[in-house]
């Protein structure tokens, strides 16, 4: 396993390797894999969507936990997959309510703790929000 870590450039390749043999160990009952922010998925993304939808459709042993914002590149892939169920939160204002709510609450922690005056806390705040994009 570690010498296909090693390798640079085809990660996609490396992952499906790992996933397929996750999968196909059926002893172990239900392989769940959790894949997180697949919108940030930069490069290859076309590559991971067509082998999510392919082991969605020929491993029922593997359930998958996925998140992403709703595009519809990435839905219409998932969509066309058997068995598949899409859950797209919908409500961005719920989602950056949230995060607002999270960066103050870490923001606080870090005055706390390094002793760090009203104009840095404001400072710090003020660029996490700009930059959070509402994720």
């Amino acid at each position: 396993m570690q010498l296909l870590l090693d390798r640079k450039g085809d990660e996609i390749q490396i992952i499906e390797k790992i996933v397929e043999a996750a999968a196909g160990n059926r002893e172990r009952g239900y392989t769940y894999l959790i894949v997180d922010a697949l919108d940030e998925c930069v490069i290859g993304l076309s590559d991971l969507l067509e082998f999510i939808s392919r082991m969605l459709s020929i491993s029922p042993h593997t359930k998958w936990i996925i998140s992403s914002r709703n595009w519809p590149k990435i839905e219409k892939y998932l969509d066309t997959a058997q068995k598949a169920r899409l859950c797209f939160e919908l409500n961005e204002k719920s989602i950056s309510a949230a995060v607002a709510i999270y960066i103050e609450f870490k923001v606080d922690g870090l005055v706390k703790r390094n002793q760090y005056t009203t104009t840095i806390l404001d400072t710090v705040q003020r660029y996490l929000s700009q930059n959070a994009n509402d994720t």
